[in-house]
C-alpha cells in the first residue's frame, strides 16, 4: 500500500491530469467570456470581469497565462488543483484517513463528481472559490494559533476569489473569534488578507470608477438580473430549481429527458441510503463537527435560495456538493465493509453509471456550446454579415473575430421596427424570427442542458444569405 504522501501525491497527479486531458478551447457563454477577456486586458468599468472583479483568482489565472502562454490551460489547471485541495480538506474536516473505505469511497464519489469536474474546466472562479472556502473551514476551525491565523488570513482572501461563498464560512470565523484569546488580532489578519487584495484593485480601478461598478453590479444582481427572490419570488419553483441542480446537475440523476443510465445510477443509489441509513444518521449525528457543518450549510443554504439565481444556474450549489458526497461515500463504504453481494454489486453498478456519465458529459462539454456554433457558423459567412440579437449574444458575438454589424433588441416592439431589406448582404435574426419577413434559412443549434444551462438551444434565421 502506498504510504500517505504518495497516495495524495497521486491524487493531485489525477487532478490535475485528468483535468487538463479535458480542457476546453472555446469560450462556452458570456460569463466566460468575461473572465478570458479579463485575464487578457482587467478592467472592471468594461465587465471584464463584472464586479466584485474576483482579482485574486484573475491575478492566479493571469499569472499562470503569462507562464504558460494560453488562457484555456490556464483556467483548467487551477481547476485541477482546486479540485485536489477540496478532496484534501473534506477528507482533513471530517477527520477522514485516506486509507479507509470511505477516505477512498469519498475520493471518488468527489473526483468523478459532474458539476466540480465541469467547472473546473469553465472558464470560471467557482471550483477555485470553493478551494479557498473548504481550506478556510478547516484551518479556520484549527485549535493552533499559527494555522487559525492562516485560516483567518486565507479567508480575507477568499473574498477576492468568491464573495458569495462567503455565507459559508461565517459560522467558522465567528466561532474563531469568540473563542480566541485574541480575537482583535484574529480580525486584522482577516482584513490584511483583504486589503492584499482590495487595495491593488481600487489603485488599478480609481475609487469612484469602483465605486460606481460596485452600485450598478449589486442593484443588478439584486433588483434586475441577478434571478433573486425579489426578481422570481416563486419559492416553489425556486425549491424545484435548487433540487435539480443538486440532484441532476450535481450528481448526474435522473432528470425528466434524461438519458435512462441516469436512472440506473439514482435507483441503486436510493438503495445504498435505504440501507444504510441508520447507520448514517448515528454517525453523523455523532460527528463532532457536524454542528458546525449543518449550521454553516444552512445559512448558505439560506442564502442562495433568496439571494441566488438557483432556478437557472446549478453553479451555486457547488459548496454543498462536497459535503453531500460525504453521505454518498458513506453508505458505499457501509455497503462494502457489510460484505454482502447483493451490497457490492449495487456499489459496482452505481459506481460505474455515476462514473460513466460524468465522463459522457465531460465529452460533451469538449465539444462547442449552441452559442459557440452559432460564432462558427457565422463566422464562415463571406457575405456582408449584419445580426440582429439580445445584447448579451450581441456582446459574446461582437467580442471575438466576428466581422459584422450588430442591432440589439429588447423588446417586440424593437424587433417588429426591423427591416432585412434595408440591409444588404446577409441579415442573420438570433433567437427570433424578423414579424412579416420571409427567412430563406433558419438553422437550430443545440448542446446538452446538464452541461451547460444557458442558452442549450438557439435558433438563427437567415435572410438575404447565400
Amino acid at each position: 500500500m502506498l504510504n500517505r504522501r504518495t497516495t495524495w501525491i497521486f491524487i493531485l497527479a489525477l487532478c490535475v491530469g485528468s483535468r487538463l486531458l479535458t480542457t476546453i478551447f472555446y469560450i462556452e457563454d458570456v460569463d466566460s467570456l468575461r473572465f478570458a477577456l479579463g485575464v487578457i486586458d482587467f478592467d472592471v468599468t468594461k465587465l471584464q470581469p463584472h464586479f466584485p472583479a474576483y482579482p485574486v483568482f484573475v491575478f492566479l489565472a493571469k499569472f499562470l497565462y503569462t507562464t504558460i502562454g494560453s488562457y484555456a490551460l490556464s483556467f483548467t489547471l487551477l481547476g485541477g488543483l482546486s479540485t485536489y485541495v477540496i478532496i484534501f480538506f473534506t477528507l482533513k474536516i471530517v477527520e477522514a484517513d485516506i486509507h479507509t473505505l470511505f477516505g477512498i469511497s469519498s475520493v471518488l464519489v468527489m473526483f468523478f463528481n459532474p458539476l466540480i469536474w465541469l467547472m473546473g474546466n469553465r472558464f470560471m472562479p467557482d471550483i477555485t472559490g470553493l478551494a479557498f472556502c473548504f481550506a478556510v473551514l478547516y484551518l479556520a476551525n484549527s485549535k493552533s494559533d499559527k494555522i487559525i491565523y492562516l485560516g483567518f488570513f486565507l479567508s480575507g482572501l477568499s473574498l477576492g476569489v468568491r464573495l458569495s461563498y462567503f455565507p459559508l464560512l461565517l459560522p467558522v470565523l465567528v466561532m474563531g473569534v469568540l473563542r480566541h484569546r485574541k480575537p482583535i488580532r484574529l480580525c486584522i489578519v482577516f482584513m490584511i488578507g483583504v486589503g492584499l487584495w482590495l487595495g491593488p484593485l481600487v489603485y488599478i480601478t480609481g475609487w469612484n470608477n469602483l465605486v460606481a461598478a460596485a452600485n450598478v453590479q449589486t442593484a443588478g444582481h439584486f433588483n434586475e438580473f441577478g434571478g433573486t427572490i425579489s426578481t422570481e419570488p416563486n419559492l416553489i419553483e425556486r425549491l424545484s430549481g435548487f433540487c435539480k441542480s443538486v440532484w441532476a446537475d450535481g450528481f448526474g440523476l435522473y432528470w425528466a429527458n434524461r438519458h435512462l443510465l441516469t436512472a440506473v445510477t439514482s435507483v441503486f443509489l436510493f438503495v445504498l441510503l435505504y440501507t444504510s441509513r441508520q447507520e448514517l444518521l448515528r454517525n453523523a449525528i455523532g460527528s463532532q463537527v457536524f454542528g458546525l457543518i449543518f449550521v454553516s450549510v444552512s445559512i448558505y443554504l439560506g442564502w442562495i435560495l433568496l439571494f441566488q439565481n438557483v432556478i437557472h444556474k446549478s453553479r451555486h450549489v457547488l459548496p454543498l456538493l462536497p459535503f453531500f458526497s460525504l453521505i454518498v461515500a458513506y453508505v458505499v463504504s457501509h455497503s462494502l465493509a457489510a460484505r454482502k453481494v447483493i451490497l457490492s454489486f449495487a456499489v459496482l453498478v452505481f459506481l460505474f453509471s455515476y462514473g460513466f456519465v460524468t465522463c459522457y458529459l465531460v465529452f460533451q462539454h469538449s465539444e462547442p456550446t449552441a452559442i459557440a456554433q452559432v460564432r462558427n457558423y457565422l463566422a464562415k459567412k463571406e457575405d456582408v454579415l449584419h445580426v440582429v440579437s439580445a445584447p448579451l449574444i450581441k456582446y459574446y458575438l461582437a467580442s471575438g473575430d466576428l466581422q459584422a454589424s450588430f442591432t440589439s433588441i429588447e423588446t417586440s416592439a424593437e424587433l417588429n421596427a426591423v427591416d432585412p431589406s434595408k440591409h444588404s448582404g446577409c441579415f442573420v435574426s438570433v433567437g427570433s424570427p424578423i414579424p412579416d419577413s420571409n427567412y430563406s434559412t433558419a438553422r437550430t443549434f443545440y448542446h446538452n442542458p446538464f452541461v451547460n444551462r444557458m442558452w442549450p438551444v438557439i435558433s438563427i434565421y437567415e435572410y438575404g444569405c447565400d
